[in-house]
């Protein structure tokens, strides 16, 4: 929901991504550090949206969204979201304090047949402490709409608000013990109004103590396969066992393939070639393995990390400037819904439709 169209919006947000220096001056000198041009059809991705860069304000945007997911077999749009009061920083100076759930997003949902959860993201300053307040802002402010998507807990069945929390590793388990478990002095389980089925993100080997402090599952987000031990296929066998034992869910996430060159230019190692759906399909093949409850897709469009099975357009470049010389935009081929199909086939091979939660 991060992304502005100056036309609409009244200024750029985040197709204009500046490109970020590395660490090491020496290698960050080496590379341009300035921002992308959307006039000049120059937008911090390797490529192109169908809907061109688009306003994630715009009703009809998010419609049409809908739309191509549910087209896609998807059931749930998962979104990035911040309590009131915060945003991501790339709108800091767009005045951005609107509850876009409430405001748009759930009754668009709604009237496409799709359901929205929460991927409540690493704010500043957010603690298990906070995070209780959120659940309690989740359950005031969207617990009465049915477009909320809702997951059994592992301890009752109770069907509660779905939850991601990324970066959770941020927080120790002992800490997240306080708020998920029974006896923790910060405890919303079993509490009416609070209690949510909570998914922290797996990233190291280490994470597994994470099972012991009450949540009700992970997930592994990341698309660029072996990048961290959690995205890596081959670790999803013993990872799914520990998921078993512990009574938890384990959401493994899939992705068609990564590449982030136009927002970290130095960033090449961590390309994935898509390999014309070669790569999605593989990863996708790893996840049925594990015949998981739920799959999560990473991404529908995370433009800037090159993850997105949004609609791209073929055969599109940008303008040419003084800086830069004009440069082709990648693809999906010919046909630019490939990866909504693809992904049907696969939503319909692992669950029937409809299926698939999208963060």
């Amino acid at each position: 929901m991060w992304y502005r169209n100056k036309d609409r919006d009244g200024n750029w947000s985040h197709w204009n991504h500046q490109r970020l220096s590395h660490w090491d001056q020496e290698v960050a000198k080496k590379y341009a550090q300035d921002e992308h041009i959307p006039e000049n059809d120059d937008i911090g991705s390797s490529y192109w949206p169908q809907l061109g860069p688009y306003s994630s304000l715009d009703p009809q945007t998010i419609a049409t969204h809908m739309d191509m997911m549910k087209r896609a077999g998807l059931g749930v749009a998962v979104v990035s979201w911040y309590p009131p009061g915060l945003h991501d920083p790339a709108l800091d100076d767009l005045n951005q304090t609107v509850d876009i759930l409430r405001a748009l997003l759930l009754d668009i949902a709604w009237a496409h047949g799709m359901r929205v959860a929460i991927h409540l993201e690493p704010y500043e300053g957010r603690t298990p402490s906070t995070v209780r307040k959120d659940f309690e802002y989740i359950h005031t402010h969207y617990g009465e709409h049915p477009a909320l998507h809702r997951v059994a807990n592992v301890r009752d069945g109770t069907l509660l608000p779905l939850v991601y929390i990324y970066d959770s590793y941020h927080n120790s388990p002992e800490e997240w013990a306080r708020l998920l478990t029974p006896n923790g002095d910060l405890s919303v389980r079993g509490k009416t109004g609070l209690d949510c089925t909570a998914i922290f993100l797996w990233v190291e080997a280490a994470h597994s103590t994470y099972t012991k402090s009450g949540f009700d599952g992970f997930y592994t987000y990341f698309a660029a396969a072996g990048f961290v031990y959690g995205s890596t296929p081959s670790n999803w066998l013993y990872m799914g066992r520990v998921a078993q034992e512990a009574g938890i869910y384990f959401i493994p996430s899939v992705g068609p393939g990564y590449i982030d060159v136009e927002v970290r230019p130095w960033n090449f190692a961590n390309t994935r070639d898509r390999r014309d759906g070669q790569y999605f399909d593989h990863m996708f093949s790893e996840a049925a393995r594990l015949r998981p409850k739920m799959v999560s897709i990473t991404s529908f469009n995370e433009w800037h990390e090159g993850t997105n099975i949004e609609p791209a357009l073929y055969g599109k470049s940008t303008v040419a400037s003084l800086t830069w010389p004009a440069r082709a935009y990648l693809n999906y081929g010919s046909d630019p819904e490939f990866y909504l199909t693809k992904t049907k086939q696969w939503v319909e091979r692992m669950f029937g439709p409809p299926g698939l939660v999208i963060p």
